[in-house]
């Protein structure tokens, strides 16, 4: 089974990587960029851009750039909502002991220059055991849920991709992290 996403999401950094790794608004992220890359075979992790972070990070069950290199006619799109370029994904075939947790963390995000900031991404989800998608959001402190998202929302791997988006309202003035 596999969980695809498009998407934004935390390891907790050090003080001189929150600050190499904060990015004003608007911000975005496509996944596209030479950073984002898809391995070779589906035992590997891939590499994604140093500022965003993922847990796990490397081994198990964990965000994957793609398109996978196994194509399952029965999980998953074909491509990203472009048609053309990554995205990234979750894959929990060969794992046996649920539940499958796989957080993927987005640089830190400074609202200052918004005073109706809002995150938007597009999500598929197609599989027959698909889970739940949740994102959350973090001040440096407690993760509050802004968005689930559960069970199958696709009937096939080439439907359409779904938009989503959430105000951030409540945290203008504040850098943010997004977790997925």
């Amino acid at each position: 089974m596999k969980y695809f996403y498009s998407l934004l999401v935390a390891l907790v950094f050090t003080v001189s990587a929150k600050s190499q790794c904060t990015f004003s608004i608007p911000y975005s992220e496509n996944f596209d960029g030479p950073s984002w890359v898809v391995p070779a075979s589906a035992s590997q992790p891939g590499s994604i851009q140093a500022c965003w972070g993922r847990v796990p990070s490397a081994t198990g069950y964990l965000w994957v750039p793609g398109p996978s290199v196994t194509v399952n006619n029965f999980t998953g799109p074909l491509s990203d909502k472009s048609g053309s370029g990554k995205f990234m994904y979750t894959e929990s075939s060969g794992f046996t002991t649920p539940p499958y947790v796989a957080n993927l963390l987005t640089p830190f995000i400074d609202l200052s220059g918004s005073a109706a900031p809002e995150v938007s991404f597009w999500y598929y989800m197609y599989g027959s055991q698909i889970g739940s998608l949740t994102v959350q959001v973090s001040t440096g402190g407690a993760w509050n849920t802004i968005s689930t998202t559960s069970g199958q929302q696709q009937t096939n791997n080439t439907a359409a991709w779904v938009k989503i988006t959430q105000s951030l309202s409540a945290y203008v003035g504040d850098t943010i992290r997004i977790r997925f």
